[in-house]
């Protein structure tokens, strides 16, 4: 009797931590679509169209703080082009931290190293090292260095993926 009275408390405990994860990415959406309407976008909002108003997110801990990161990829042709498309870092309490521009996804994070993890994405075929460096990762992936590797590492998170099909787009 104990046993399943255990059980069901830990299975509506884990319901419970399930529903509040939900609600608090629920939470940083709406914030995040405030920001990009209200702040970041503000004096180009007005000229962009439904289809404009696209974007993807992913939150990870980038800088090994405990808190979550906001990477966004913005997915529409207002954003994208030949080389790639726009994509925002925000920290967790909205801070403008990076834009990228002309990158594609995906990207991946090693490990931390000078307090924030380094990003890797493919640019013209070469895999580029993004690095942190005074505050900043470099802006465009094709000023950046080439890693000594030419593929993606197995150990690396991979965030956002190049098939836009299998990922969640959001509108603001």
């Amino acid at each position: 009797m104990i046993h399943k009275f255990l059980s069901l408390v830990l299975i509506i405990s884990l319901l419970t931590a399930c529903q509040a994860k939900k609600s608090n990415n629920d939470e940083i959406l709406n914030k995040v679509k405030t920001y990009l309407v209200h702040d970041f976008l503000k004096d180009e909002i007005q000229f962009m169209t439904s289809t404009d108003k696209q974007f993807q997110m992913t939150l990870v801990d980038l800088n090994d703080d405990g808190k979550d990161e906001i990477f966004i990829q913005f997915v529409s042709p207002y954003f994208c082009g030949t080389g790639g498309c726009t994509f925002l870092l925000l920290d967790s309490q909205l801070k403008h931290i990076n834009t990228f521009s002309v990158t594609r996804a995906p990207i991946y994070v090693e490990t931390i190293k000078n307090n924030w993890a380094n990003l890797y994405t493919v640019n013209r075929g070469e895999l580029k090292i993004l690095e942190f460096k005074n505050g900043k990762y470099p802006n465009n992936p094709s000023v950046a260095k080439n890693a000594t590797s030419t593929e993606p590492s197995k150990n690396w998170l991979q965030i956002f993926n190049d098939d836009l099909d299998k990922q969640t787009i959001y509108t603001f």
